[in-house]
Formats: C-alpha cells, structure tokens, sequence
C-alpha cells in the first residue's frame, strides 16, 4: 500500500498543492484560482426528461464534497448490508444486495443526498431570546 492510499482526498490534495507549490516557479495560486473563479453548477433537464447534473470548482471545494459523496456513499452501502442481512441473516452475499449497477447506485446516491439536504435546508429555524420566540424560513 502507498502513502496516498491511506489518506483521504483532501490530505492528498493538500500534500500534492504543497508540492506543486514548492517545485514549480508559478506555484498553484494561478490554477486553482482559476478554477475557484470559474465554478459552476447546472441541472440540465434533457428532451426525454432525464437530468443531467454537472458541477466544477476549486480543489478545496471538490475535496470536500468528493469525501462527503464516499461518506454518504459507504453510508448507504452500510445500509444496503444491513437490509441484506435482515432478510438473508449474515450469510447475505454481494448478490442479495440490490442488483443496481455502481453508476445507478451513484445516481440514487446523490439523489437521496440533495433530498437530505433540501430536509435540512427547509426545516424550520428558532431563534430565542428572552422575550420572545421567532420562527423563521430557511437561510
């Protein structure tokens, strides 16, 4: 095993910017201002009613969510286990799991994770203070 397979994504980045900073002249500043400047996200609905999601962004900022994505991913594996061994007791194998491919797992994935953060984003907000209190919409 190497160094890099032990770490998360974000120390990765964080060692190969060090790097890049150290051995060349310009630095990472340009590139990855660059890209920070130039971030974007769309959701494009296509003629027969699909979506097709894009996003790009900065290192920092695709480092975070590259390792929220596997967290929540590995979660929801966990999950998908934990179902398998309910109905099939801890002999379940890889083929008691739902027969989804790893592309639509990734798909229903991020589904449910826009799903669980729109949950978070529109609950209600309570802000109290000693005479009163208020509730307020999402931020």
């Amino acid at each position: 095993m190497t160094w890099a397979e032990h770490r998360s994504f974000r120390d990765f980045d964080a060692f190969v910017t060090d790097w890049v900073r150290m051995v060349d002249e310009d630095g990472t500043c340009d590139t990855s201002q660059r890209h920070h400047d130039h971030r974007n996200a769309t959701m494009v609905q296509d003629f027969d009613g699909g979506w097709n999601l894009s996003a790009r962004c900065g290192s920092l900022q695709g480092a975070t969510m590259a390792e929220i994505f596997e967290r929540f991913a590995q979660a929801e594996l966990m999950a998908d286990w934990e179902k398998a061994r309910a109905e099939h007791g801890e002999q379940a194998t890889v083929d008691d799991l739902a027969p989804e491919t790893s592309e639509a797992d990734r798909a229903a994935w991020s589904a449910a994770w826009c799903t669980r953060a729109f949950a978070w984003v529109a609950r209600p907000r309570y802000t109290t203070n000693s005479n009163s209190t208020t509730t307020t919409g999402a931020r």
